[in-house]
């Protein structure tokens, strides 16, 4: 099976390159905006600063939980063929 072909694969690949990225980021900068300086400045621009600051740590949380639901989601994109590809094998070696 080509994934690539998929339409739906297709779609969700394109949704979380364009979408959801730039609502997240809109969404971030929505709620940090008024903050100003200190932790949460979204408007750094000294890197020594940034990579002590809260802000660097909630970024890194940020990614992180991207990256886990994304594999979530393909994982469970996956099962389906995975259960029917285990009960073929199953049959065929006993």
């Amino acid at each position: 099976m080509n994934f690539t072909d998929d339409p739906l694969l297709s779609q969700v690949s394109l949704n979380l390159k364009d979408s959801w990225i730039t609502t997240l980021r809109a969404a971030i900068r929505t709620s940090l905006r008024d903050v100003g300086k200190g932790w949460f400045n979204i408007h750094e621009t000294n890197w020594e600063v940034y990579q002590m600051s809260k802000m660097k740590k909630f970024m890194e949380m940020v990614k992180f939980n991207m990256q886990v639901g994304s594999i979530y989601f393909f994982l469970s994109y996956l099962h389906p063929s995975v259960i029917l590809y285990e009960n073929t094998c199953t049959c065929i070696v006993t």
